[in-house]
């Protein structure tokens, strides 16, 4: 998913893609702890849910479904014109189930997201989705 170029410097643009394929990569692998450290401290998801929902929410969908599946149909990235520590991407994603093979369930969702440059890295902070 990431090609790494030859001697190209890495740009903030690159750097919140690049964690946002972290965020999907740490869901498939069940890795709650990978996706904790990709949030801010401040998380805030559909303007409401707070980082120990999202870790308590994990725990449940990790555990009803042996396999999970992040499927990025479409997405885009930009940074935001006016604040240099502040980044946005939306995505169309569909996520699976499965304790098979095959996926039991499946959800397609529209994301928006909005990331904040902490110390050098691009955090998560706010999560909405339709």
């Amino acid at each position: 998913m990431l090609v790494l170029g030859g001697c190209r410097q890495e740009g903030p643009l690159q750097r919140v893609q690049q964690n946002a394929a972290l965020l999907q990569e740490a869901l498939q692998n069940k890795d709650a702890g990978a996706v904790m450290d990709l949030l801010h401290a401040d998380f805030l998801a559909q303007n409401q849910y707070r980082r120990d929902w999202a870790q308590r929410s994990m725990a449940l969908y990790f555990l009803r479904h042996k396999k999970i599946g992040v499927s990025i149909l479409n997405q885009d990235s930009h940074l935001d014109s006016s604040y240099s520590d502040r980044a946005y991407s939306t995505a169309q994603v569909l996520l699976t189930g499965a304790d098979n093979l095959l996926p039991d369930s499946a959800r397609p969702y529209d994301l928006k997201l909005e990331w904040w440059l902490v110390e050098g890295d691009w955090q998560l902070a706010r999560l909405e989705w339709k």
